[in-house]
């Protein structure tokens, strides 16, 4: 059973080119830097990935390694001067924006709808053949034997999209009035880069980012295929469910009770929150009672943004709550500058920061065009953006998650919950994202898991027998491997065959508990014997 290697090629000159290897990251396939630029150096790899705007000066090298059947190359971003490997003529204007058209093709995404992308190459087809276009009739995928080529700059697009711009004055917000952008305090979506148009019906129905990305995974995917090898994936939420469910509530009142009514109707579905207290204002038992039934303490951060003051007030809370203080939020959307509340939260511990979304009713949904979570770059803080905040509920953004294996993500103040209909929709709410098959995990839990499966390692010992070994305990962990004619024995939960991307999948669940290591068994079917 053979696995494939595959090598990552970044242009070391495009700011963006980095966001590539986040992709890759999150998307829980392992890829190596290529260091050596020779034949030899090559020879390491069964795929290559070129990345961003750079230019290759020894096109016959890759030519000559490219000759062997098993090898493959996706080049995205620019043409690397690849034209006449990728089958290509490229134009020698870049894109600044576009939107890609939908496809039959299996590396368009399933049910997703045309994506805005942010730069790339411009490009017609001479001999590749192309699977999606442009809105505009440029290639955005095209093939060419064992050569592809994914036109949009993937990573200036998650960078805009997902980051926005910095946030120094007032937005012009709508004018049928649904957000008002000219009062209030600074808040994070007036940096998104969405304009009011790209909604539907009043809502920002689409997560452009996510989709742009998954066209490149499920490109890469197909290229891992032609090598005729293996590929493996760490999937990137607990249990392998495809999608999840985040509630975190901003504590702006000190009402214990309402606590105890909501940690009741959580209860009945299984589900947890994350609790965003506003300083250190409940009794430490209060604290100790939330975390007690599973749920999490974060930090609501409702004064002037300062670093110095929000590293004061994680330290306080950390003190009271009896725990460290994983998650952050500034109060009501609130928002300076570009990356600062990310490294000043990062500087005192905490691994995630609720930032990327809106606060009115005429901003929900995909402002910032993706359900995932995401490091921030290049600040080592993550960020989980959401979707709805103060009840402003919409059924529309469930089905995009789902179908693009997101966090449903809802940020509510706890005095809205306090109100008889607030309570009603939040109950309503919950519910609807569990009939879609969604659990619900913390902040702290998904960001956790996240940080061990980054660090994690599939290792393929003599034999059958494999482990996954990761730097801190991940609870139940799910590798999924190409294709559905495998055996596997992995314990309690017998392997699943499932469709991720497009791809059949062979599923296997680890039990891991708190261990930092799990094992299981894999071989080939013997289709002889079958």
């Amino acid at each position: 059973m053979e696995f494939v290697r595959i090598g990552i090629i970044q242009d070391s000159d495009d700011p963006y080119a980095g966001w590539y290897a986040e992709v890759l990251a999150h998307a829980g396939l392992r890829a190596t830097s290529v260091s050596e630029f020779t034949y030899d150096g090559f020879s390491k790899f069964d795929v290559l990935l070129f990345c961003g705007r750079g230019a290759l000066h020894d096109q016959e090298l890759v030519g000559r390694w490219l000759s062997d059947a098993r090898r493959s190359i996706v080049v995205s971003g620019g043409s690397w001067k690849l034209e006449k490997l990728l089958g290509i003529k490229a134009d020698p204007l870049r894109f600044s924006s576009g939107q890609i058209a939908p496809s039959e093709a299996v590396v368009w995404p399933d049910g997703a709808p045309s994506a805005i992308f942010f730069g790339g190459c411009k490009a017609q087809t001479t001999q590749a053949q192309t699977l999606v276009t442009t809105s505009d009739g440029h290639v955005a995928v095209s093939r060419n034997g064992s050569a592809w080529l994914v036109s949009p700059h993937v990573g200036q697009t998650m960078a805009f999209m997902q980051m926005g711009t910095s946030v120094e004055a007032h937005g012009v917000g709508p004018s049928d009035g649904s957000a008002n952008w000219d009062e209030g305090p600074l808040r994070a979506e007036f940096g998104s880069r969405l304009g009011f148009d790209a909604r539907q019906d009043g809502l920002f129905q689409v997560p452009h980012a996510d989709i742009v990305r998954e066209m490149w995974i499920r490109t890469v995917l197909e290229a891992i295929a032609a090598t005729g090898k293996r590929a493996a994936i760490l999937w990137h939420l607990p249990g392998g469910a495809t999608h999840a469910g985040l509630l975190s509530l901003d504590c702006d009142i000190n009402n214990p009770s309402i606590l105890f009514q909501l940690n009741s109707a959580l209860s009945m579905t299984g589900s947890k929150a994350t609790f965003l207290s506003r300083g250190a204002s409940f009794p430490p038992e209060i604290y100790g009672w939330m975390r007690q039934y599973g749920h999490e303490v974060g930090l609501s951060f409702h004064e002037n943004w300062r670093p110095e003051k929000a590293r004061l007030a994680t330290t306080n809370l950390t003190r009271i709550a009896g725990g460290q203080v994983l998650t952050a939020a500034i109060a009501r959307g609130a928002w300076l500058g570009f990356t600062q509340p990310y490294e000043a939260f990062a500087q005192a511990g905490v691994h995630a920061v609720l930032g990327k979304g809106g606060t009115e009713r005429g901003t929900a949904g995909f402002i910032f065009g993706s359900s995932h979570p995401f490091i921030a770059r290049p600040t080592s803080a993550y960020e989980i953006p959401f979707q709805s905040f103060g009840g402003n509920w919409d059924e529309r953004v469930i089905n995009p998650t789902k179908q693009r294996y997101g966090v449903i993500h809802s940020m509510i103040p706890l005095s809205m919950v306090q109100e008889a209909d607030g309570f009603a929709g939040l109950k309503r709410w919950v519910s609807l994202v569990k009939q879609s098959g969604g659990d619900y995990f913390t902040a702290e839990r998904m960001i956790e898991f996240e940080r061990a499966r980054r660090s994690a390692n599939l290792v393929q010992e003599k034999g059958n027998q494999f482990t996954l070994e990761a730097d801190a305990p991940m609870g139940t962990a799910t590798v999924l491997i190409t294709g559905r004619d495998l055996v596997a024995e992995s314990g309690r939960k017998a392997p699943q065959v499932v469709t991720r991307y497009g791809k059949e999948f062979t599923a296997i669940t680890l039990e891991m508990g708190d261990s930092k290591s799990g094992a299981f068994m894999l071989q080939e079917e013997d289709r002889k014997a079958a």
